[in-house]
């Protein structure tokens, strides 16, 4: 999937953006409070409401993106729900969802809609469904759908800081017959374990501990791309203990590294928050589907200097998967080239973000920078 663009209005604050484009690799930059996590938060709801959780605000939105070749604009609008009854299922509904493709011949094409009472699939009146469940989602398992849902679980919303703890699972899958049985399909069909793998939403500490059961080549390269990174790291490893938390069985995947010259391992909690984010941020791109959406909320977090011009040059370099990334460092911006910025702006509850070309910056990275530190709608956020 790539996300091209997207409107959004909460009608409950009337906070709005509108046709924000967003590219291959997106940059939000703007002081704080402008409005960058709120546009982050925003995709985060639509992916939510897209596989399937109950609405839970007064919205409406257009969101425009392409699987493959293919280009799709998918709107809706929720409202309160006023009826007088304690039967009330959710206390908002949708009123109205469109989804439509453009075809080969250039022509708009309704996939499903739904405008109050009515339900339509591919031209065809079907009876009333929940309302405040998306129909996207009620019908994902169609054929049509299928595709599009699976490139909702693909967006990916990574947040440094809520990584640090340790992951816990309920299940000791290292001794489960589902472990026996993916270890025996791993065998059988490698291709499409490695792709589930890749495409479910789990946290990256769990991932690499799958790949290190699983495909031990590729937690080579992650621990090899590391070490490129920080040399006087000589090995990784991932620490999983069996405890017993409120009468429950749980599995606690932690990491460990081990530096040149020393026989102790660092256990994960006395890791550096640069270089643990570091290593979570190879596994993001070594461990999530090719054509994924890949959403960071300040980047520069705890982010130590010296990853920063790689992780850079792997953000540029990734020409598959779709980045958007906010910051408001200048270390980031100037270390990522202008024409991935989108300068945010604000007025009042209207947000924008307009390329650095609508500004007319400088050529040259370090002219473009220069200029956009000193220009009133960075340094102030507010735009007519």
């Amino acid at each position: 999937m790539k996300i091209l663009s997207i409107s959004f209005f909460d009608l409950k604050t009337q906070w709005h953006y509108q046709d924000i484009t967003f590219d291959q690799l997106t940059l939000l930059v703007g002081v704080s409070g402008v409005g960058k996590t709120k546009i982050i938060k925003s995709i985060k709801t639509l992916r939510e409401i897209a596989l399937g959780k109950k609405v839970s605000s007064p919205i409406k939105w257009e969101m425009n993106f392409k699987i493959g070749d293919t280009e799709y604009s998918w709107s809706g609008l929720s409202r309160h729900n006023n009826a007088k009854t304690f039967n009330i299922r959710n206390q908002y509904f949708l009123e109205h969802e469109q989804l439509v493709y453009m075809s080969e011949d250039n022509e708009v094409v309704e996939v499903l809609s739904r405008h109050e009472s009515e339900i339509k699939f591919m031209g065809n009146t079907l009876p009333k469904t929940n309302s405040d469940v998306s129909l996207l989602n009620i019908f994902s398992e169609e054929e049509k759908i299928f595709d599009i849902i699976s490139a909702f679980r693909n967006i990916h919303m990574f947040n440094f800081d809520h990584e640090k703890v340790k992951v816990i699972t309920p299940e000791d899958h290292l001794k489960s017959e589902l472990h026996e049985k993916f270890l025996r399909l791993k065998e059988e069909e490698p291709d499409i374990v490695l792709k589930v793998m890749k495409s479910i939403d789990a946290p990256p500490v769990f991932k690499l501990a799958e790949a290190n059961l699983y495909f031990p080549d590729i937690f080579k390269e992650i621990k090899l791309d590391f070490i490129d990174i920080f040399p006087r790291v000589e090995d990784i490893r991932i620490r999983i203990e069996n405890e017993i938390r409120d009468n429950e069985k749980v599995v606690i995947y932690s990491v460990e590294l081990k530096e040149v010259g020393t026989e102790q391992w660092v256990q994960q909690e006395d890791i550096s928050a640069g270089m643990y984010k570091t290593l979570l941020f190879i596994t993001l791109l070594k461990l999530t589907d090719e054509e994924s959406v890949i959403i960071i909320d300040e980047f520069e977090n705890s982010l130590g200097i010296n990853c920063i011009d790689e992780i850079s040059s792997e953000l540029i370099g990734e020409a598959d998967r779709q980045f958007i990334i906010t910051s408001h460092h200048p270390y980031i911006i100037n270390n990522i080239a202008q024409d991935y910025w989108k300068i945010v702006t604000r007025n009042n509850v209207h947000v924008k973000a307009k390329s650095a070309k609508e500004y007319r910056l400088g050529d040259s990275k370090h002219e473009a920078f220069k200029q956009l530190i000193n220009l009133d709608a960075y340094l102030q956020g507010e735009e007519e």
